[in-house]
């Protein structure tokens, strides 16, 4: 079932939550909701559910009209952060319940239920645990009997509203990996709110970045993180820092770095750089700095580098840990770093967090372009 939203408008109070948001999910996406706090994904989740009733604007399920479709014809499913399981009922009565409540012409018959549970329980993996209440499950169990209930009623669209948010790290990551798998075998269509930008990047078809209750960017995961439409998405999806900037005559020019010949309105920039587009070296050309901190992370280690004439907060620089072996940067070396990429944004902007950017690729590394 594909979903579409039009003109979606939402306020409580004065607050707005949802602005003119319009938004299409393909039958059979797995489409994440991104964003921060208060941005308005779980908004736009509970209206498509029916759960919330927008200010105006329309909601489509399938090419037809479903604004003010009651929420028990929808065909939707909705999995809730903190389970919401039923505690006095064991598992077997939690998944069966949406097929139990069912006006009695509409019920499956009693052997069909349990045959659905049966299948429910194989598909989550947790054949043993009918006769177990919630309390003697672990969050994970407890986060995939919910999931059982929600496909219980064979919805056509799963909505899911930080679906993994209370679980510890180990169990998050095992969890997406099962619900991709999930996913591509019975195809849904899906929609999940998350905060989590490496969930959405692992797990999702597309992602929808969303801030102040507008959609920000709409792509697949490698385009959002390659491509960011805005400075916004550009520091909330993957790390990333800032350095100013100025354009004179068609070069940049960034702090001690050779200026790069970048065509373009003359004035005042900041410069958005990622961690990996970073290279260091002892001598060379580039910004001279100190290494002020090493820290191993897995295969990668972030040295933080305190540049000259640059305040604040160490800059970080992204090594491989082969690298990082290889040439054993310490606190206190001293060393010179350059840029592979980073992209522009203007500081005159109105509205500089929405201002798309110019992307700038040094192919040669640190020299290109240099003077």
């Amino acid at each position: 079932m594909s979903i579409r939203v039009a003109g979606l408008h939402k306020r409580f109070g004065e607050f707005v939550a949802l602005e003119n948001v319009d938004l299409e999910v393909p039958a059979g996406q797995l489409v994440a909701l991104l964003g921060p706090s208060g941005c308005g994904k779980t908004t736009l989740l509970r209206i498509i559910a029916g759960l919330e009733t927008p200010d105006s604007g329309e909601v489509f399920l399938q090419g037809r009209p479903a604004t003010d479709l009651p929420v028990q014809h929808r065909r939707v499913g909705f999995v809730f952060q903190h389970y919401a399981l039923f505690r006095h009922m064991t598992v077997f009565d939690n998944i069966a319940f949406g097929l139990t409540v069912r006006r009695r012409r509409d019920r499956p018959p009693a052997a069909q239920i349990r045959s659905r549970v049966a299948d429910l329980l194989a598909l989550v993996q947790l054949e043993g645990a009918a006769d177990r209440r919630p309390s003697q499950l672990s969050g994970g169990q407890r986060q995939r009997i919910a999931l059982a209930r929600a496909l219980a009623v064979e919805p056509e669209v799963l909505l899911l509203d930080e679906p993994f948010g209370a679980l510890d790290t180990q169990v998050r990551q095992e969890l997406r990996r099962w619900l991709r798998r999930l996913h591509d075998a019975l195809h849904f269509t899906s929609l999940f709110v998350t905060h989590d930008q490496q969930e959405a990047l692992e797990v999702a078809d597309s992602v929808v970045v969303l801030n102040h209750g507008r959609i920000e960017q709409r792509g697949s995961p490698r385009e959002v993180y390659d491509a960011p439409a805005s400075n916004f998405v550009h520091r909330f999806i993957g790390a990333s820092q800032e350095l100013p900037a100025i354009r004179r005559g068609g070069r940049v020019a960034i702090g001690q770095l050779p200026s790069v010949s970048v065509a373009g309105p003359d004035g005042n920039y900041t410069a958005v750089v990622r961690p990996h587009d970073v290279t260091v070296d002892r001598t060379g050309p580039g910004w001279r700095g100190q290494a002020v901190g090493v820290r191993v992370i897995g295969p990668l280690v972030q040295l933080e580098i305190a540049l000259e004439g640059r305040g604040g907060d160490p800059f970080l620089v992204e090594l491989s840990r082969e690298r990082y072996d290889r040439d054993a940067f310490a606190a206190g070396d001293a060393v010179r770093i350059g840029l592979r990429r980073f992209d522009l944004y203007p500081e005159t902007s109105d509205d500089s967090d929405r201002a798309p950017p110019e992307s700038v690729v040094l192919e040669g590394g640190p020299e290109a372009g240099r003077e």
